[in-house]
C-alpha cells in the first residue's frame, strides 16, 4: 500500500509504502513523510487505516480532520494525485517488489512536474519557493526534467 500525502497551497508531494493497511504503519510513515516539514494540519480519508490518530496527532503536533463519508469532492487533491501516481505504477502493481528507489523517482517526478494548476510552476518550486530551470542531454531520465538553478 502507498500512503500519498500532498500540500493543498504548493502541491508538494509525499510518498511512503507500507506493507499492510494498519493504523499503526500508517501513522509511522505520515510521521516519517512529514517530520522534516512545517505542518498546520491534516486531513485525512475515513479509513481504517486512518484511525490512529490521536498518538499521530500528539507526534505532529497538528489537529487532524477527516473528510465526510461518501464525499470525495473533500479529497479532491489527493484523489487528482493518486492518479498522477498510477501513471507511474499502474493499478494491480506489486508495490512490494519495486524498488524504494523508484518510489522516491516517482515522488521526485511529481514534485518537478510543472502543473497548470500552479501556473505551469512545479510543487517544488512553490513550496521551497525557488526556481527551476530545464536541463538538456542525458539527465532527461523518468520525467526527471528539472532541477534547481544556482
Amino acid at each position: 500500500m502507498l500512503v500519498t500525502l500532498i500540500d493543498r497551497k504548493s502541491r508538494y508531494t509525499r510518498i511512503r509504502r507500507v506493507p499492510r493497511q494498519r493504523a499503526a504503519l500508517v501513522s509511522a510513515a505520515t510521521v516519517d513523510a512529514l517530520a522534516s516539514h512545517a505542518t498546520k494540519t491534516i486531513t485525512n480519508d475515513n479509513g481504517s487505516e486512518f484511525q490512529g490518530d490521536d498518538r499521530l496527532q500528539r507526534q505532529l503536533g497538528v489537529p487532524i480532520y477527516f473528510t465526510d463519508p461518501g464525499a470525495p469532492w473533500q479529497r479532491g487533491s489527493i484523489e487528482n494525485l493518486n492518479g498522477l501516481v498510477r501513471q507511474y505504477v499502474p493499478k494491480r502493481t506489486n508495490i512490494g517488489s519495486l524498488p524504494e528507489l523508484t518510489m522516491q523517482a516517482v515522488e521526485e517526478t511529481l514534485n518537478y512536474r510543472p502543473r497548470k494548476s500552479l501556473s505551469y510552476r512545479t510543487p517544488h518550486e512553490i513550496f521551497y519557493e525557488e526556481e527551476a530551470a530545464l536541463l538538456k542531454g542525458s539527465l532527461l531520465q523518468l520525467g526527471l526534467e528539472f532541477s534547481l538553478r544556482s
